[in-house]
């Protein structure tokens, strides 16, 4: 995990000094903002779903995901989603989550 989050945090600033290149301090806020909020409702919605599943914390953002992914495929699906609406306000679906948007772009960077 720990490795996990040098690397997000490496991504992050190589992004944000791009960014900083090309728009002012303004534009560059509101997408910066955007991300932060992005990432951390889905790391919740990742944690919560694996808690109502499982009864348990994850050990891992990636053990999350994987138990998520396979709720998808169950007859309490329905229920999950709802479930997490009420908690957190909205639903993020399992391959729309950070952590697969993160990786989608760094396979088309490689």
């Amino acid at each position: 995990m720990a490795s996990e989050m040098r690397d997000l945090n490496a991504a992050l600033w190589a992004a944000a000094d791009e960014m900083r290149k090309v728009m002012s301090a303004d534009v560059y806020k509101d997408y910066l903002l955007g991300l932060v909020f992005y990432k951390a409702l889905s790391d919740k919605t990742l944690v919560e779903a694996y808690e109502l599943v499982n009864d348990t914390k994850p050990e891992s953002l990636d053990v999350a995901q994987a138990a998520y992914e396979a709720a998808q495929d169950s007859d309490d699906w329905q229920d999950l989603q709802i479930e997490l609406r009420d908690r957190l306000g909205c639903t993020i679906r399992p391959r729309q989550t950070f952590k697969i948007v993160r990786a989608s772009g760094r396979a088309r960077v490689e």
